[in-house]
């Protein structure tokens, strides 16, 4: 059931298009606009307190978090980003300046200890600028995986972009995706599947589930799914991010370093 729960502190002004990721207890939410449209620059977080061991409801909180950007640089004003967590980290990727329509094709990350902002520097081409997209982080938070979105020039796109977070050699791919592709969208859902018990050898995330958004001439009811398992960087059973040893190959291997090129799967709906 749906429940509204005391919030103390002062809570944000009304705003769409935030970007929100949850690391800990925290769930941030980051930019977003009012309708004049005006962008925010604004980092809250909500902090959820755990129910105490005999079952009292902890305190929720607004804070408004202060941070600073390395260098001294200014960050532009965003919404329709997206903010995906690793680890301690979010990485903020695209967005929109709604009164002047600018799109921004950049990464900048949040250090959730330090509450420092700055720019990723990325190897390889970028994709488009864009907002209204989604972006999720599979293989143990090693890869960011983009899809989707709009920019004002060419309207909704059904592009698929890898970044690979490795530290200090982080780079753009534009992987090969086979299958039916789906219609262009902007303003869709996703969320990973991960694997499950039983699954075969494969130890990461099975698939990313696209719901909805809206195409070019409609909006779409559709659930597609790209096949995760194909977006491998070579990760055996046992190894992964996080301080355990990671075997590296290339980037466009599947799962235990055999080639396949990503795909998009098809999904029956069931009747009834």
């Amino acid at each position: 059931m749906w429940i509204r729960p005391a919030i103390l502190g002062a809570q944000p002004s009304g705003r769409a298009g935030c970007a929100s990721a949850t690391v800990g207890d925290m769930c941030l939410f980051i930019g977003g606009a009012d309708r004049s449209p005006r962008a925010f620059d604004e980092v809250w977080i909500l902090k959820m307190a755990p129910d105490s061991p005999d079952g009292v409801s902890g305190d929720w909180r607004w804070v408004r978090k202060s941070t600073t950007v390395r260098g001294g640089e200014t960050l532009p004003a965003r919404t329709g980003a997206t903010a995906t967590a690793v680890g301690r980290k979010v990485y903020v990727f695209g967005g929109q300046e709604p009164s002047q329509g600018t799109c921004f094709n950049d990464v900048v990350v949040l250090d959730c200890d330090s509450w420092e902002w700055s720019r990723l520097e990325i190897s390889g081409p970028s994709p488009p600028p864009r907002n209204s997209h989604v972006a999720c982080a599979v293989n143990g938070g090693r890869l960011l995986v983009v899809y989707g979105g709009a920019n004002p020039e060419v309207g909704p796109m059904s592009d698929v972009y890898l970044l690979d977070l490795e530290e200090g050699a982080e780079r753009w791919i534009r992987p090969k995706v086979t299958g039916q592709a789906p219609e262009p969208r902007e303003m869709h859902a996703a969320c990973v599947l991960p694997n499950t018990r039983g699954d075969g050898d494969w130890v990461g995330d099975r698939e990313i589930i696209v719901v909805g958004g809206r195409g070019r001439d409609a909006v779409l009811s559709d659930a597609v799914v790209l096949d995760a398992q194909r977006l491998g960087v070579g990760t055996a059973r046992g190894c992964g991010r996080g301080g355990l040893r990671t075997h590296r190959r290339s980037l466009d291997v599947g799962p235990l370093g055999r080639r396949a090129p990503v795909r998009w799967l098809q999904r029956r709906r069931s009747q009834g």
